[in-house]
């Protein structure tokens, strides 16, 4: 008899500061990834200042699932986040964007393109095809609000 291989649950967030400030170098941003209390996996991220993107929180809520998918390319995963935005780009737009040549339906690029493309192309390539869960933000969700304070940590 085979045995069914479990999904592992993990909670992802991104946190920015600062992201219109005229100094780049000024802008912080940090992801957050939590799989339980005391877990040595728990990651807390500081995003590199760039001049040639504004560090926003979307741009670190989906490096925080691209880091939590990376270091589980081999496992069941479910991303549990708070982000619709990073929720719908990879289950919902990406798929549309690629087939127009990764182009919106206004014809203009999709912003954090750099991002959601690697990650459409290794989410392809995983064994098994992750799963999102959206939970409401700052809400009763303990593993959440983990997974932002880590976001957050990660800002200084």
């Amino acid at each position: 008899m085979h045995r069914a291989i479990k999904r592992i649950k993990i909670w992802t967030d991104g946190a920015c500061t600062g992201n219109h400030h005229k100094n780049y170098k000024l802008r912080k941003a940090g992801c957050g990834i939590y799989y339980a209390k005391n877990d040595t996996r728990n990651k807390s991220v500081k995003l590199k200042p760039c001049k040639n993107h504004h560090l926003t929180n979307n741009r670190a809520e989906l490096l925080a699932i691209a880091v939590a998918l990376n270091q589980n390319k081999n496992n069941k995963v479910q991303i549990i986040t708070d982000s619709t935005y990073s929720r719908d780009v990879i289950t919902k737009w990406a798929e549309s964007w690629k087939k127009k040549g990764w182009k919106k339906s206004n014809k203009k690029q999709p912003e954090n393109l750099d991002i959601i493309k690697p990650l459409y192309y290794f989410i392809n390539s995983m064994k098994y095809k992750p799963t999102f869960k959206w939970v409401k933000g700052h809400s009763n969700s303990f593993e959440n609000n983990e997974a932002d304070r880590l976001a957050n940590q990660a800002l200084y």
